[in-house]
């Protein structure tokens, strides 16, 4: 089966001198504790909610765990501020 995730994002602190943030999503299978990604997204240059989606294809069955982070080194030390809404995970059509 596969998976659309969905999550809306905006960048709270938009600066537009400065490189976009970019935020990973992690994917995690309970059964044999195996991560797989990260998965990068890249934010718009803005300071807007914009939605951004992509396809899981789980390479097995069983339980899983889906997070968003922002990581300071992909980030080039900056300080950044995000906020999330509707995450969301479904199976696609």
């Amino acid at each position: 089966m596969r998976y659309e995730v969905s999550c809306r994002m905006r960048w709270d602190n938009f600066a537009s001198d400065a490189p976009a943030p970019i935020v990973n999503y992690g994917i995690f299978h309970k059964d044999s504790r195996t991560w797989y990604g990260p998965v990068d997204q890249v934010l718009e240059k803005n300071g807007e909610w914009n939605t951004y989606r992509f396809t899981h294809v789980p390479p097995c069955d069983g339980q899983w765990k889906l997070y968003v982070q922002l990581n300071g080194w992909g980030n080039f030390g900056r300080a950044v501020a995000i906020s999330l809404d509707d995450f969301t995970c479904v199976p696609a059509k």
